[in-house]
């Protein structure tokens, strides 16, 4: 299912607005006489993201009512709305419309979608709300996921939440048992991705409490249950039972970590062993889990984990924190879209929130490339919906996937046509959209140069008014001409910096007189010619 079209009576900061969330579809409805036109796009490119996806950019900045938007998205089955809506969605390539049962409009869509009388349920469009607070995802024995239509995503900087409370990036011992069950259905998950390494093997290191376990066995004793269970009961709160597969993973490991501190295991062997379940009981019982503060970190741990792609010879612990960042996220949407979840919606509120320019600019292209990579593997087909208020990302994206949202003069939300100097986005220059005044209203320069390069301005308005006190303004710029000259001259825009230069040449004409300016001026030029003969 791809969401179309979404009209809203009134919510939040929206009012009496319309959206469309189709490049095929152009849809508007006027309330004064309840008529929904839709049009089709002659120019619409089928799959130009993908045979199975379908995505949509939100744009606007602060407080146009972006998040307004997903949240009403998110929501949009499990809250009694109160006010009048209209959605329109396409499903095997039939368009259908859903309204109130208490609200009559005119259309050409045949089809309509009752909802429940309940609320605003439609059978094929379910939400479940993910990584915000919790993550519906239950790691058990069988890894189940429940099954959802739509996804909400927050950005990118909370993305990992559902992983580790602390968000520490570089700290993978928690991500290990997740990222080999994906290995398991998935053997080349991230090829794919063209900075993304292929990890196949396990490193497994003693952590800090590894030499107290060494206290309590003999020299050239073996590893038994009595020393792992008065080992857990002297250092930690959890009250696990062992399984025999568990004393028997640890005493292997114990073994072979003694003796070379560290062992490197081929996940196909952990796997074809089965001791990824093992695995996990070890990460659950020699870690706090009742502060969830301290989960991973490795004054706690036993033992530590790493992953190596042995064909490129590179640790997950060598990975940029960028390159961390979006692994844990590929893990974590692999994860969620692979396992019982059907076609459908996926919101990400800002998804490039926290991350460095470089990595703004590859994250419609990985995000475009991992998703279609499950749709060819699952069959399922997804609309991506995404949040911005940044021109890397739009520069991917064609004005048709974009909605331009801006406010009106009493703060509602109001779409917008676009860009204010340019119309067409995909393939844009990062700079020229950056630049355009949608984003910057207030242009591209610093506010602290800007203030210094204003006070000059202003100083000149101030010189050149009638009636002025000329001998007060002529001590105050005495006072003022080094800072004025050497600010000057630090401007990086040789054009700016020559505007400014005329500023401080007709200042000086004014208070101190052709001739003294004049004089001034030659003064300077001696200078700089003196500089060039020097280098």
């Amino acid at each position: 299912m791809e969401l179309v079209y979404l009209w809203i009576k009134e919510y939040k900061n929206i009012k009496n607005q319309g959206f469309n969330f189709h490049s095929r579809f152009n849809c508007d409805f006027d309330d004064t006489t309840n008529k929904l036109t839709i049009s089709e796009d002659e120019n619409y490119i089928d799959g130009f993201f993908g045979k199975n996806i379908n995505v949509t950019a939100i744009v606007g900045k602060n407080g146009s009512g972006k998040s307004s938007l997903l949240d009403l998205l998110e929501h949009v089955t499990i809250k009694h709305f109160k006010f009048e809506y209209i959605i329109v969605f396409l499903e095997n390539n039939e368009l259908y419309y859903s309204i109130p049962q208490n609200m009559k409009i005119e259309t050409s869509i045949k089809n309509e979608r009752e909802c429940y009388s309940e609320g605003m349920m439609l059978p094929t469009f379910t939400a479940t709300r993910l990584l915000k607070d919790n993550l519906a995802i239950n790691v058990g024995d069988d890894y189940s996921l429940s099954s959802v239509d739509i996804l909400h995503f927050y950005g990118s900087s909370q993305v990992s939440r559902g992983f580790s409370k602390n968000n520490n990036l570089g700290d993978v011992n928690f991500l290990v048992p997740f990222y080999i069950k994906l290995y398991k259905d998935n053997p080349n998950l991230f090829t794919h991705l063209d900075f993304m390494p292929n990890f196949d093997v396990l490193r497994i290191k003693w952590g800090n409490r590894g030499e107290e376990l060494f206290k309590i066995i003999p020299h050239s004793g073996t590893l038994q249950r009595k020393h792992i269970e008065e080992f857990i009961k002297k250092n930690y709160d959890n009250k696990f039972k062992l399984e025999d597969e568990t004393v028997n993973l640890l005493s292997f490991l114990y073994r072979k970590i003694r003796k070379d501190k560290y062992i490197d295991i081929e996940i196909d062997e952990l796997i074809s062993n089965n001791f990824l379940k093992p695995l996990d009981s070890v990460r659950k019982i020699f870690t706090d889990e009742h502060d969830e503060e301290q989960v991973n970190k490795k004054s706690l741990s036993l033992f530590t984990f790493n992953l190596i792609d042995s064909k490129k010879n590179m640790r997950f612990d060598e990975l940029s924190s960028g390159e961390k960042q979006f692994f844990r996220f590929s893990i974590e949407l692999f994860f969620q879209l692979t396992l019982q979840v059907n076609s459908g919606i996926l919101l990400f509120d800002e998804i490039d929130n926290s991350l460095h320019p470089v990595w703004k600019k590859r994250v419609v292209k990985i995000l475009i490339n991992l998703i279609n990579d499950i749709g060819k593997q699952t069959g399922k087909n997804f609309h991506i919906i995404f949040t911005t208020h940044s021109p890397f990302l739009i520069s991917d994206i064609p004005k048709q996937n974009i909605i331009f949202l801006d406010r009106d003069e009493n703060g509602y939300c109001k779409v917008v046509d676009g860009l204010k100097e340019k119309k067409q986005t995909f393939g844009a220059n990062i700079h020229t959209l950056l630049s355009d005044s949608f984003f910057m209203e207030e242009g591209l320069m610093g506010e602290f140069a800007k203030s210094k390069i204003n006070e000059i301005i202003e100083f000149h308005k101030e010189v050149e008014e009638d009636g002025s006190d000329k001998d007060s303004l002529k001590k105050e710029y005495d006072s003022k001409k080094s800072k004025f000259w050497q600010t000057q001259s630090l401007i990086g825009e040789d054009y700016l910096r020559q505007v400014i230069k005329n500023h401080l040449v007709d200042i000086e004409s004014i208070l101190l007189g052709e001739n003294e300016a004049r004089s001034n001026e030659i003064q300077r030029l001696r200078d700089e010619a003196d500089k060039l003969e020097r280098l």
